[in-house]
């Protein structure tokens, strides 16, 4: 189904959805200016808020500057179409030139073109709204746009688990910074799993963490593709809850 018909399916079960707008225009296009009106009036109806999930196939650190400024350009133009649901963050991948630990084979020039990709989409949105996820690399290499443009984080738990990194460690060194996480279920080499995947104690300290300070609001996301998954974490979650 579209988004509308999943956020009215979610608005009586959670108290934030994550909008997709995984890939290319053809595949996910940005909601048109209505969608985005009944996304609003569905929110308020409902007392609930919308983290938008940037499309993956942006290239904001790409050497060639006609496609990182395509890229740019594009998040700019979501933010603005999806301002009136006043989302309360924009999770946003910094996607490396190769897959794996390390995201260039010229990081500090990938870097430097993902902090002027940055520094274009900022004009849109407070920094701190625009938040850069953990993937498959270390996040330091991420660290020198975060900090330098004062911009949020996605802690995502399940490529941590999958890649090997350590949520504690980016928790540590960017807690106040963390205003969304992702949590979902790794086995068999995959994630997005539900979370009855997730180690027992892991989940315990994650969920404890995302809820115990209250001066920095932050949005816990169940990330899972499909309702039988979005059902079994429901019941993994309520099950930590009443312990």
């Amino acid at each position: 189904a579209g988004i509308l018909e999943n956020v009215r399916y979610l608005a009586g079960l959670v108290d934030d959805v994550e909008l997709l707008i995984f890939e290319s225009d053809e595949i996910s296009p940005i909601p048109s200016a209505a969608e985005v009106r009944e996304l609003s009036r569905i929110a308020r109806d409902n007392g609930l808020t919308y983290t938008v999930h940037l499309p993956l196939d942006l290239w904001l650190g790409a050497a060639d500057e006609a496609e990182r400024s395509a890229s740019a350009g594009k998040v700019r133009r979501i933010v603005e179409r999806m301002a009136p649901a006043e989302p309360f963050a924009y999770v946003c991948h910094l996607n490396g030139d190769r897959p794996g630990p390390v995201p260039s084979a010229h990081p500090d020039r990938w870097a430097g073109q993902c902090r002027r990709s940055l520094e274009e989409i900022v004009r849109s949105v407070a920094p701190q709204r625009i938040c850069v996820e953990t993937l498959d690399y270390p996040f330091p290499f991420a660290e020198g746009p975060v900090r330098g443009l004062d911009l949020g984080v996605c802690l995502d738990a399940g490529h941590c688990r999958l890649h090997g990194y350590s949520a504690q460690e980016i928790i540590r060194d960017h807690g106040p910074r963390i205003r969304v996480m992702h949590l979902h279920g790794v086995a068999d080499g995959r994630d997005h799993r539900p979370l009855s995947c997730m180690d027992t104690e892991e989940l315990a300290f994650l969920s404890s963490w995302a809820g115990g300070d209250a001066t920095v609001p932050r949005v816990l996301t169940m990330e899972v593709f499909s309702r039988a998954s979005f059902e079994q974490s429901l019941r993994s979650m309520a099950a930590f809850l009443r312990d």
